[in-house]
């Protein structure tokens, strides 16, 4: 599974596999969080936390089952080159738009 979460310090938001999460000693959500040169492998790849992985308090905002295109997209965006806040506002308005669409798919399903 994948989640949309944002990051409690910076409020900038991100794809991370939901076995990066976690609860710190105090029930709070955290995430765990690859080193730059590994994050696009092991995010698809859904690798486990290693003990050069850095930890942060997150907020979960949405999560999902696979790896479909959706995702893949919010991912590709994480990748690019933006600035973190651009980054951050792009996946926002992505995700506002994904779960529209599942607000109207479940709409149209109980016409």
């Amino acid at each position: 599974m994948y989640a949309i979460v944002e990051f409690v310090d910076d409020s900038s938001v991100a794809v991370v596999a939901t076995n990066w999460l976690s609860k710190d000693s105090s029930n709070r959500n955290i995430c765990f969080w690859p080193p730059l040169s590994k994050c696009d492998k092991t995010l698809k790849e859904r690798h486990a936390p290693a003990s050069d992985w850095d930890t942060f308090q997150v907020r979960v905002l949405h999560r999902y089952g696979i790896f479909k295109n959706n995702m893949l997209l919010l991912s590709c965006l994480f990748l690019l080159d933006f600035s973190c806040s651009f980054r951050s506002m792009l996946l926002l308005r992505l995700l506002n738009v994904l779960i529209l669409e599942r607000i109207v798919t479940t709409v149209v399903s109980l016409l």
